[in-house]
């Protein structure tokens, strides 16, 4: 047989199903694993997509109580999440909302150690809940963002700086994060 029969007997793909519905374990957002690490293109998604302006404050803190339910109130992936909606309201104008997420995740990162660590003498690599970590000088330096646009600069420089310190602790003086500050 040529070439041409035997290309019009293939059978034509299946059509694409109907996506599934995400299962229980991946429908928020931002879960994942414990301990793994998230990219840095899926937190920049993850921002731009929580403040686009179509997104309501309602959905908001919607995503928010979902992290609640999800990990509790001590645990870094909620601090993760009030680190998200606190910037989408930040970029919204609603700087006392954004300052009261970003207080609470500050809070929750100064009680829990920094995920994929161990408090215990079992060996591996040890933190304890408030010690330096990049997540922590983040929630320094969006506090500092959030004073900065409340107009409170005084505030801002004092949690710039412990960011920034924070930051040179983990990174050094040369690295692109502590420049970022």
């Amino acid at each position: 047989t040529s070439w041409r029969h035997r290309r019009a007997t293939v059978a034509p793909p299946p059509p694409p199903s109907a996506p599934s519905a995400p299962s229980r374990r991946h429908a928020h957002p931002a879960r994942r694993v414990p301990g793994s690490a998230t990219s840095a293109a899926v937190w920049s998604r993850l921002k731009r997509e929580y403040a686009d302006e179509r997104v309501s404050e309602a959905q908001l803190e919607q995503r928010l109580a979902g992290a609640y339910r999800s990990y509790g109130h001590r645990h870094h992936a909620t601090a993760d999440e009030l680190d998200r909606v606190g910037y989408a309201f930040l970029q919204k104008g609603r700087f006392q909302r954004a300052e009261e997420l970003y207080l609470e995740g500050l809070r929750i990162r100064l009680r829990v150690p920094p995920p994929g660590t161990s408090t215990s003498s079992s060996g591996g690599a040890q933190r304890q809940a408030g010690a330096p970590s990049p997540a922590l000088a983040t929630s320094y330096v969006n506090l500092a963002r959030v004073k900065e646009a409340k107009g409170d600069y005084e505030a801002a420089l004092a949690y710039g700086r412990q960011g920034l310190e924070l930051r040179r602790l983990e990174h050094g003086e040369e690295h692109l994060a502590t420049a970022a500050v």
